[in-house]
């Protein structure tokens, strides 16, 4: 084509995929979607030129329009994706504190009753000893229940209780018999 020539394009109304109300004379501007003559699905905005039976035409395919949307929902899904992780990771990481400090409030809450028990334990008033329930060997003991016992507390600990007591006519039992 030379400068100054005019390239006109037609096509036959029956080929046309919009509507022929677009193309009428005084027709308001409008959008329309179909296919166009190469199989595309296109978006075109027509607008009727004033004072003329010509339109203006101006055709884009629809996946050109929407590429950029698709694009966005793309990104906006990786971003989320990313998103949720940090906050999974960040909920499991305060799960785990919340945990540790639970077991540290447990821990500290033993440790106040052990020191607790072992202040009472130790007191000079009372003679106390602890002993397994099952095998009724005795684990702990403190000073008072040596001396009330007459033995050093070193040789009362892993005893059978019933080796430390008189039976009713005042007999202590043999040692291999509480084995």
């Amino acid at each position: 084509h030379g400068e100054g020539e005019t390239r006109v394009f037609r096509h036959a109304e029956a080929e046309t995929p919009f509507a022929r109300t677009a193309f009428e004379t005084g027709a308001a501007p409008s959008v329309v979607e179909g296919t166009d003559y190469q199989g595309i699905e296109v978006v075109a905005a027509v607008h009727g030129i004033g004072g003329s039976d010509w339109s203006l035409v101006t055709k884009n395919a629809r996946t050109n329009i929407l590429q950029p949307l698709y694009d966005l929902i793309a990104w906006i899904s990786v971003v989320g994706f990313f998103g949720l992780i940090v906050i999974a990771t960040m909920l499991a990481l305060l799960w785990h504190k919340g945990q540790e400090n639970y077991r540290l409030r447990i821990a500290n809450r033993s440790a106040r009753q052990d020191r607790l028990l072992r202040l009472f334990y130790d007191l000079p008033f009372i003679g106390m000893s602890i002993t397994d329930a099952t095998s009724r060997r005795i684990e702990r003991v403190n000073q008072r229940m040596a001396e009330i016992l007459g033995r050093p507390a070193e040789t009362l600990v892993g005893r059978h209780w019933g080796a430390l007591v008189q039976d009713a006519s005042g007999n202590m039992p043999p040692e291999d018999a509480l084995a």
